[in-house]
């Protein structure tokens, strides 16, 4: 396949990447709730609980397209510009996937190890972070503990201790075995070739 060849085959992919995209195209449940008068007097009538576990609910709050999907896959390629929330969708996926019990061992991978502490890990940016940390709920902060001198984040889940691992690009091989998932973001970037073959398997055995 010639250049001219390649560049038809890309413009066909992207088109039909473009229209996917548009059928997830929309608002998220919490703009569409406070965009209706009963919805905003449904959310002032909230209790301040509820209405925390409301702020802090990724899927009351994801845009469409941030929204994994619900059908079985393996591998979950992201694909977006700067300011879609790629590193938010991915810290809310760890999340959900720890509390919920169905991970107990999961890899953070960046760049390089200042990349990954900041935007993966977070929770240096007071309420403007969107790494694992930042998204956390008061609930759930006293159950997680980051331990810097291991490079590793445990978590007390509903099923035992789960364990997050740090690595980056800048590392020869990768930590962790038997791994239930592993975000990957901006892999090209990396200084290194790092082999990423586990990731997340959300599909049936």
């Amino acid at each position: 396949m010639d250049r001219s060849e390649l560049r038809v085959a890309a413009a066909q992919r992207m088109a039909i990447a473009a229209r996917v995209s548009e059928q997830f195209a929309g608002t998220s449940l919490l703009e569409a709730v406070a965009g209706t008068p009963e919805g905003m007097a449904w959310l002032e009538g909230l209790s301040p609980l509820d209405a925390t576990r409301l702020l802090y609910s990724w899927e009351f709050n994801a845009r469409p397209k941030q929204l994994l999907p619900a059908t079985p896959w393996e591998t979950c390629l992201l694909v977006a510009g700067r300011g879609f929330g790629k590193n938010r969708t991915g810290a809310e996926f760890v999340r959900e996937e720890i509390f919920a019990g169905r991970s107990q061992s999961c890899l953070f991978v960046g760049p390089t190890e200042k990349e990954t502490l900041r935007y993966m890990v977070g929770g240096r940016r007071r309420e403007k972070g969107s790494g694992f940390l930042d998204v956390l709920a008061p609930w759930e902060r006293s159950a997680v503990q980051f331990l810097d001198t291991k490079k590793e984040i445990r978590v007390s889940g509903p099923k035992g201790p789960a364990t997050i691992y740090l690595c980056s690009g800048e590392d020869r091989e990768l930590r962790g075995a038997g791994l239930d998932s592993t975000p990957v973001p901006v892999a090209t970037t990396w200084p290194h070739a790092v082999p990423v073959a586990t990731t997340h398997s959300n599909a049936p055995s």
